[in-house]
């Protein structure tokens, strides 16, 4: 990424440069896993598999997955499209050109000028403390440099979209339906497709799939999709690593759910 030291805000960059992909890979999964559709389903899937119908889930759970994990793996894929937020490189920039545009305006305005106001003290000596001219209206600095360096954020994940370490929302509607493959092939290192396809239909995510047609989507994915593909093993890495830190049970507590920690990281 560019080095950028536009404004107050640059100075703080360079302590942001190193984990913003990861910052926005926390972002973009915690936006997903808390959406309510989400956790709604996931609690749905969830229950059909504690029930006497989970063949695929128990011997994919044989094979080292953790049928919380398959779970989520499977619903965040069905809802990829709906739940991904509508991020694009060219939005991004718009977005950071028009931060900058208003800040501008602003300060054009209403200059940023603070004037002295004195007061006697009981000593005789004179006390002079210097407050906004426009008051209310002024654009106080530490607002300034959050603004500027909000759109030097935006900046740089424009970038990282436009060389696609980030998928867009496009790309990644038409990638995430295969996560439960990503997940199970992490795990095993085989996609079992047959057993995947079985899964979906157990969960009632996907009931009309088929092991063919995971694995056909896979190839497509693998040669016209490569960057958002890694992108999304990436991501499989961290959902596992929230799995385990217990998020989901969290999650699903503060949206009105009872989910005890057994069953989320069995």
């Amino acid at each position: 990424m560019s080095e950028t030291t536009d404004g107050p805000a640059g100075s703080r960059l360079g302590t942001r440069k190193m984990t913003l992909k990861d910052e926005a890979m926390g972002w973009l999964l915690l936006s997903m896993l808390y959406a309510p559709q989400f956790l709604e389903m996931r609690k749905s899937a969830l229950a059909t598999t504690g029930g006497i119908s989970r063949d695929a889930t128990e011997k994919l759970e044989a094979l080292g997955c953790k049928r919380s994990a398959l779970i989520t793996a499977a619903v965040l894929g069905s809802l990829a499209r709906k739940l991904y937020p509508p991020i694009s490189a060219e939005q991004l920039r718009e977005i950071a050109k028009k931060i900058r545009s208003t800040v501008w305006g602003m300060n054009e305005i209403v200059p940023q000028v603070h004037v002295p106001h004195g007061q006697i003290m009981k000593d005789g000596s004179l006390e002079i403390e210097y407050e906004p001219a426009g008051g209310d209206m002024q654009l106080e600095p530490w607002i300034e440099e959050r603004l500027l360096l909000k759109a030097t954020i935006f900046e740089e994940l424009a970038a990282m979209c436009k060389a696609k370490d980030i998928p867009n929302r496009a790309e990644f509607g038409r990638v995430g339906h295969i996560w439960p493959l990503v997940y199970v092939e992490a795990k095993t290192g085989e996609p079992h497709y047959a057993l995947v396809a079985r899964l979906l239909q157990e969960t009632n995510v996907d009931g009309e799939m088929t092991g063919r047609r995971l694995r056909e989507a896979y190839v497509s994915i693998k040669e016209n999709h490569f960057a958002t593909l890694r992108w999304l093993r990436l991501a499989t890495a961290n959902l596992e690593a929230l799995e385990s830190e217990g998020k989901m049970v969290i999650f699903a507590y503060a949206n009105g759910q009872n989910e005890s920690v057994e069953n989320a990281n069995d």
